[in-house]
């Protein structure tokens, strides 16, 4: 390892946020969430659905050794959630229509599944970068693996943009949800879609930040 060239690698991630890149940024993100939520809500609003009357309702729950059933079924809906906001989001010069959704779900929601299930909710942006890779693949399992491996490599010659980004979006992270549940006293259900408008943020970010890593460190992650 040649630590002076990965001392430049890491100065360089550092350029994003310079005032004008920085800028530019935030209007891509802005953008992605822009194009990608009239797919989001025209294909995936029963799932909007379907959390606000759990959140409400208070699923009905089943004790023992059975799971409960209310849980298992939210976590089923943000497993397709997830699955649209990347599909949704991710640079790709493929109509998004109902046809793109359905060649993708059969192919690629066991890895959507399997990678929220391994970093949970509270590290969704880290699988939104991990399904970002892979969805740029065949989506084989052997591609899984090399989307890990890839995601690991940005984290590591990024890692100062990396660290900002992540104590960024965790500050805003907190401060978002606590908004959330303090509406939803007032407000019922009034959660759901402020945690929807979270996650498109979180999703955006790192799209723009994938498409940047495509463009400018390509040797470095992709090869």
């Amino acid at each position: 390892m040649n630590y002076a060239v990965l001392l430049t690698h890491w100065k360089d991630s550092l350029k994003l946020f310079h005032r004008a890149t920085f800028s530019l940024y935030l209007l891509g993100c802005l953008n992605t969430i822009k194009l990608a939520t009239p797919c989001i809500l025209r294909y995936f609003w029963w799932a909007f659905v379907a959390l606000t009357v759990l959140h409400i309702g208070n699923a009905p729950r089943i004790n023992g050794t059975l799971p409960n059933f209310g849980t298992n079924i939210s976590i089923l809906l943000h497993i397709i959630l997830l699955f649209a906001y990347v599909t949704s989001m991710r640079p790709s010069i493929e109509q998004k229509d109902s046809d793109y959704y359905l060649a993708y779900l059969p192919r690629s929601i066991w890895a959507v599944a399997l990678t929220y299930l391994l970093l949970g909710p509270y590290l969704l942006p880290l699988a939104t970068l991990v399904l970002l890779f892979f969805f740029d693949t065949n989506q084989t399992i052997n591609d899984y693996r090399v989307s890990l491996q890839r995601t690991g490599k940005a984290l590591f010659y990024l890692l100062p943009a990396v660290i900002i980004l992540a104590l960024g979006t965790t500050a805003l992270n907190i401060c978002w949800y606590k908004l959330a549940y303090t509406l939803d006293a007032y407000i019922p259900g009034i959660f759901i879609p402020l945690l929807a408008i979270i996650h498109m943020i979180n999703c955006a970010s790192l799209t723009v930040f994938y498409i940047r890593m495509k463009h400018n460190y390509f040797h470095l992650i992709f090869e």
